[in-house]
């Protein structure tokens, strides 16, 4: 992955804008597992995310003329797998259904166990605002500063701060109900 973080090679760019099959397949194979790791964390589901994760590289080949050098290629094709997830999502109408809804009377939770926190706390990033889960994901998870979350998702660096504090928040209540409802 480090390598796709060098591509600044006009040429080699240019040679991908044109439609070069070669260079294409550099940058599938170089950012496949980024991808696929950013919509797998906004979708939960592996088959559906390798679905999408096809999508958005076809869609990326598709609008390769579009890109204007003003971004890294790794920024480009990170808005253009976020984006393309999310009006997936939209289509699907996931934000309000909470797809993955954790049941407590279809599973006993031990919350000293690792993998229970951990799906209980993907249970409770499915139920917040996606806008504010990835802003929160890239922060967390990427370990990107604001700045890049921002340019990545082309929103306001204020913007970026707002939603990742109000995802916390929702976080947190949604905690607090499912604690409540379990005792």
């Amino acid at each position: 992955m480090n390598n796709i973080k060098n591509i600044t090679d006009r040429s080699f760019i240019d040679t991908f804008k044109e439609g070069d099959m070669e260079a294409f397949e550099w940058i599938y194979n170089e950012t496949k597992e980024f991808v696929f790791k950013i919509i797998y964390k906004m979708v939960h589901i592996p088959q559906e995310a390798e679905d999408l994760m096809q999508d958005t590289f076809i869609k990326l080949y598709e609008k390769r003329r579009t890109f204007k050098n003003q971004s890294s290629i790794k920024t480009w094709i990170y808005r253009m797998a976020v984006n393309n997830t999310l009006n997936h999502l939209k289509k699907k109408k996931r934000f309000n259904e909470g797809i993955l809804q954790y049941r407590p009377e279809q599973e006993e939770v031990d919350t000293n166990d690792n993998e229970a926190k951990t799906r209980i706390v993907q249970n409770l990033l499915s139920k917040i605002n996606p806008s504010y889960k990835i802003c929160l994901l890239l922060k967390e998870n990427e370990k990107m500063s604001y700045a890049d979350i921002a340019k990545t998702l082309d929103i306001n660096i204020g913007t970026v701060r707002s939603r990742i504090n109000r995802a916390k928040k929702e976080l947190v209540k949604l905690y607090k109900k499912e604690v409540s409802s379990n005792e």
